[in-house]
Formats: structure tokens, C-alpha cells, sequence
């Protein structure tokens, strides 16, 4: 075989095994792209890109939402997902945002489920307070962004992500947070399905998520009711009157006891939200929001 040849089928392989890498590498590569959201009496074009945070070595994924308005700063939202979800559950609230002339950024929690972008923790590793500090993380990591008021940052949290917040709440300032079906009693779940911390199991399989020991274990040592005191942000407590997970009487207590509480009752509403309530809690929101910029 002649030197020529040789050389021509390196290269070939050099050229396969470079474009493989290529594609390992891009294929979850979010390019940035233009969408259009109704705004007030008119359409708003929105930017959304990939925007990510590091929390030590684990990489924390992200999608921002910013109005292409003429405005340097921007106040900045925060959308935290449910359990068992992912970002996407938050698009058509950060869409809502981004019409108001807001960025709005969603997140994936580290753990938080199996379709996560972010990385370093399974879903058995995840709980109450690695979740709280992916918040704080991200918090850290939006106030050096150029275009974001770091003054008027917001936090939403809906489900496992509002329970989140309010402990994240308890470390980080916001100018407000906004809580929607928030899982405030996960505490008091924990406690009644495992009495003591050595009952619970190494692994517990929900069915939709697989939990570890650590998830009921830092569930215990949250109680946000006990902790509601130390909230100092105004807090918008959203719930719907009929929800199976978390009983709307935990909401009404937190609101209750937290020191600026308020509460949004939506009559007849269950956990997961859909339709009409759905779309009272973005509005309850943005009137929230409004009301404190």
C-alpha cells in the first residue's frame, strides 16, 4: 500500500471520528431563537437561548426568555419546576413574563428528573436542599448578567419547586417570590410515612420518580410552617382549594404566618393545574410582580 493511500484513509478516519465528536458535543446544543408572545395590545418578540449556571462542578441548565425591547436592564423572574418535571413546565409562564416587558429564566433542577439537562446528582441524590441551592446558584449567577436588575429578581415555584424556594428564601434575598401548589407538606409527609429517619428506605420508587433516603430525610428538617418567620420577602401564595397532594390548608396557614403573605384561593382547582385556573395564578402573578416593581 503506497504512502499516498496510507495517508488518505488516516485522514478519512480523522475526519469520521472528529465529526462523530462534533455531534456528541452539539447534539443538545440550544441555538438561540425568536418567538412572539402577546404583549399589551400588541406582539412582543421574544429571545430564548440556553443560559446555564455551575453549582461547584455540576453544570446547571437553563432557558432565558428576554424581550427584544429597547431596555439595558431588565428585572428578571425565576421559574422553579415541579417534581418529577423539567423546565418546559414553566414555558408558558415565562412566556407570560417576557410579555410584560420581564426576562424570565426556568431551569433544571440537578436530580430532578430523568429528562434534566443539569448535572451531578441522580434523581436519588436529589432533595429539598440541593434544590435550594441550584436556586441560590442560579440567583448568584443571573445578578453578574449584564442585562438583569439585580435589585428586582423574583422567584415562582410551583409544586416541589415552591417548597424549594421558600427554603432557598431562607438563605438568599429576592425582591418578591410567588408560590403556586407549593409542596409545604412534604415535612409532615415524610414524618407520617417514616416515624423515625431509620425507617426510611434507601430507595423509594414513586412509579413517576425514583427517590432516595435523602429526599424524605431533608424533607424532615423543613418544616416551612415552623419557618415561615424568617421569610422576609413579600410571598404570593397561589392554591387550588381542591388539591389532592398538598391540602389547601397548609397554604392558608403559610400565608398566614408568613410576615408579607397573601393568598390567591382558586376555587376548586386540584394540584396540577390546567385551563382557566391555570392562567388566574400567571395573571395573580404578574399583577404581584407589577405591583412590587
Amino acid at each position: 500500500m503506497s504512502k499516498k493511500v496510507i495517508i488518505s484513509i488516516v485522514s478519512a478516519v480523522l475526519v469520521a471520528l472528529l465529526g462523530g465528536l462534533g455531534w456528541f458535543f452539539l447534539k443538545d446544543f440550544n441555538p438561540r431563537k425568536t418567538v412572539s408572545v402577546d404583549g399589551e395590545g400588541s406582539k412582543i418578540k421574544v429571545e430564548v437561548e440556553e443560559l446555564g449556571f455551575y453549582e461547584k462542578d455540576d453544570y446547571i441548565s437553563g432557558t432565558v426568555y428576554r424581550p427584544v425591547i429597547d431596555e439595558k436592564k431588565f428585572p428578571v423572574i425565576v421559574y422553579c419546576h415541579p417534581l418529577a418535571a423539567d423546565r418546559s413546565a414553566g414555558d408558558d409562564l415565562c412566556r407570560l413574563f417576557a410579555s410584560k416587558g420581564w426576562v424570565a429564566y426556568a431551569f433544571d433542577f440537578r436530580g430532578g428528573n430523568k429528562t434534566t439537562k443539569s448535572t451531578g446528582l441522580e434523581t436519588t441524590g436529589m432533595n429539598v436542599e440541593t434544590e435550594a441551592s441550584d436556586i441560590a446558584a442560579v440567583l448568584k449567577g443571573l445578578k453578574k448578567v449584564h442585562y438583569v436588575q439585580s435589585g428586582k429578581v423574583f422567584l415562582v415555584g410551583e409544586g416541589f419547586g415552591g417548597y424549594a424556594a421558600l427554603l432557598a428564601a431562607q438563605k438568599v434575598s429576592v425582591k418578591g417570590m410567588a408560590l403556586i401548589g407549593a409542596e409545604i407538606h412534604r415535612a409532615d409527609e415524610s414524618k407520617q410515612l417514616y416515624p423515625k429517619v431509620k425507617d426510611i428506605p434507601t430507595v423509594v420508587d414513586k412509579g413517576y420518580i425514583v427517590l432516595g433516603k435523602g429526599f424524605y430525610k431533608a424533607s424532615r428538617d423543613f418544616d416551612p410552617l415552623k419557618k415561615a418567620s424568617k421569610v422576609a420577602e413579600p410571598t404570593l401564595v397561589i392554591h387550588g382549594t381542591s388539591d389532592e397532594i398538598t391540602s389547601y390548608d397548609y397554604a392558608a396557614k403559610l400565608a398566614q404566618l408568613l410576615p408579607e403573605g397573601s393568598l390567591v384561593p382558586l376555587d376548586g382547582a386540584t394540584h396540577k393545574l390546567a385551563g382557566a385556573a391555570r392562567k388566574k395564578a400567571g395573571t395573580e402573578v404578574c399583577n404581584f410582580i407589577a405591583d412590587k416593581l
